[in-house]
C-alpha cells in the first residue's frame, strides 16, 4: 500500500513541481505583515496569477498556501492550529497588498485519517463522521480558507466543496467565493 502521508518538505516539493507553475508565480517562504504591530511572519507560499489567467478573468491577485503534515501525534489538533494560523494570515498584507485567501495543503481529510489509523488504531468507535469534515470546510470558507488539491496533471482550489478554480473548468461562477471578509455580521470585499 502506498504511503499517502508525507512530511512538510515533501508536500512543499509537490507544490513547487505541480501544474500550479503553469498558471502562477510560486513564491516560497514569503514574509507577510501582521497589521496590529507590523510584525513580519513567514508563510509557506504566495501564488500570484500569470497574465494569461488575469486576461480570462481570474480575480484573485494573491493566494497564500499553508502546508502542514498530518504526521503528528495529534493530527487533528495540528489541523485546528493550522486553521487558526491560516485565518490570521487573511488579515495580513504581502508587499502592501491584502492576501485574497489562504489554502491549506494537503486535504484536511488526511489529518482525520491519520489520527484514526495511528492514534485510534482503527478502532471504529473513534472513527470520525463525514459531517465533521464538512463542518470544518464550512468554517474554513467563512474564514477565507480554502483547500488545494494537486493531482499528477492538475490542481483545484475549493471552498467547502465549491470549486473556486481549476484549469479544466476555469473560475467558478460564484461571485467573490472565498474572497469576502466577514466583519462582524457584515460581508465585505477587501481589495
Amino acid at each position: 500500500m502506498k504511503n499517502i502521508y508525507k512530511t512538510e518538505p515533501e508536500y512543499r516539493k509537490e507544490i513547487r513541481e505541480s501544474a500550479l507553475s503553469n498558471d502562477f508565480a510560486i513564491k516560497p517562504e514569503q514574509w507577510i505583515k501582521w497589521p496590529i504591530n507590523d510584525e513580519m511572519i513567514r508563510v509557506d507560499f504566495i501564488l500570484e496569477p500569470k497574465q494569461h489567467l488575469i486576461d480570462v478573468g481570474f480575480d484573485a491577485t494573491k493566494i497564500a498556501i499553508e502546508v502542514k503534515s498530518p504526521i503528528k501525534k495529534e493530527s487533528v489538533k495540528q489541523l485546528l492550529d493550522c486553521m487558526s494560523q491560516a485565518h490570521s494570515y487573511t488579515l495580513c498584507t504581502h508587499e502592501n497588498e491584502f492576501i485574497d485567501f489562504i489554502v491549506i495543503y494537503p486535504a484536511i481529510q488526511l489529518f482525520f485519517d491519520y489520527d484514526f489509523e495511528h492514534k485510534y488504531k482503527l478502532d471504529q468507535r473513534s472513527k470520525y463522521h463525514r459531517s465533521e469534515v464538512s463542518i470544518l470546510h464550512r468554517v474554513m470558507q467563512r474564514a477565507n480558507i480554502g483547500s488545494l488539491e494537486i493531482t499528477n496533471e492538475s490542481y483545484r482550489f475549493s471552498f467547502a466543496g465549491s470549486r473556486f478554480y481549476s484549469p479544466e473548468k476555469g473560475r467558478s461562477k460564484i461571485k467573490n467565493l472565498g474572497m469576502v471578509r466577514r466583519i462582524g455580521s457584515r460581508k465585505k470585499l477587501i481589495k
